[in-house]
Formats: structure tokens, sequence, C-alpha cells
């Protein structure tokens, strides 16, 4: 955790703002929102609130957003973190369809070096994401957590290689398999790989 404050220095010194998820390594900080939060404010809070609602594949899924930027809440942690000025709650609800009585709750906790509110810690977090999603996918397609290339600027211009054939292979939809197996789809068939490269023209 003491590394983590480094880090929001650092950050808050190049005059930009940091947005951190509250996680268990973080006891007192965690224990501070566990005991601020309660299920009732979802529906009833003073503060900045935001919530979206989606229907997708039979699921019903309800996000709500929390913003608070009374710190006191914190006690004296509040302090610990340079720069903090709110700290917000994300709660992600699914209900696998409307007639379904049981829902699945899930609740994240951020700390921000901006008077944040709530849309923006929604649409901040659903972004990031976007980007773990991506980085998943690249690392389980292409191997890319164990990539070794690292002279010059040579790992940055084989992220992007890979992200374009990532994307290449997503947008290829005749060929019904994950993108390990249109990968290697790709390797065993040059018509197939032609289809696949028809989307650059």
């Amino acid at each position: 955790m003491g590394c983590q404050k480094k880090i929001v220095q650092k950050i808050l010194d190049k005059e930009a703002d940091y947005l951190l998820a509250v996680k268990g390594n973080q006891g007192m900080l965690e224990q501070a929102f566990d005991d601020y939060f309660r299920m009732d404010m979802l529906q009833d809070f003073d503060g900045s609130s935001y919530s979206t609602q989606e229907k997708s594949h039979g699921r019903i899924e309800t996000r709500v957003a929390l913003v608070n930027r009374d710190l006191s809440v914190l006690g004296d942690i509040e302090h610990e973190w340079p720069g903090l000025k709110s700290m917000g709650i994300v709660a992600s609800i699914r209900q696998e369809s409307a007639v379904a009585t049981e829902q699945d709750v899930s609740i994240r906790y951020y700390i921000c070096s901006k008077e944040l509110e709530a849309q923006t810690l929604l649409e901040a977090t659903r972004s990031h994401w976007g980007v773990e999603v991506m980085h998943w996918s690249l690392d389980t397609a292409f191997c890319e957590d164990n990539s070794r290339i690292r002279a010059d600027d040579r790992a940055e211009a084989f992220a992007r290689i890979r992200q374009i054939c990532l994307n290449l292979l997503k947008s290829e939809t005749t060929f019904k398999g994950g993108i390990k197996r249109k990968r290697m789809n790709c390797a065993m068939d040059e018509k197939y790989l032609s289809k696949v490269l028809e989307s650059l023209t």
C-alpha cells in the first residue's frame, strides 16, 4: 500500500488525477468504506448519484454510482492519501430476467483526487473495464504478458500489431470459434487469412 501512495504522489506531481479501486490489502481504507456504506443508499443518497440500466441476452444489469466529497467519514485515513477529494461507490446489480427473484450484487469502492460527479465515476470505471477486457483478450490469444520484447520502442510497436490483429480476428464472423482458434486457422488456411485481411482494404 505504501507503494501505491508513492505512485499517487508521482501522478499528482505530473499534474494529473488518480482514480483508484479500493482493494482488500488496504484494510483500514476498505473498512472505512464498509462502515460508511449501507445498501439503502442505492435508493436514497444525499450526494451525487447516477444509475444506468441495460438489458441484453435476457439479463438486466443496473449500475449505480455514488460520490461523496465529505471525506470526514474516512477519519484519519483521509490525510494518508495525497490530494484525495472524493470517494465513490459503484454497485452492479444483475438479474437474469425480469421475473427472476435473485440478484447478483457486486460493490466496488474508489478514491479520487478529483471532485467527481457520479456519472463521470461510472463512465471512468466502465471504460477501464474495457481496457482490462482487451488486456485479457490479448494475453489469452497472444500471450502478451509473456512477451520478451523490451528494446527501444519495439514493445509498443508489437503491442499495436497485436491489437490490430485482435480487432481483425474479432471482426471476422464467418468462422465460429474463439480468437485463438481463428488465429490458428489463419496460420493453417491462406483463404481464411485472406478473408480476415479483407477488412483492411
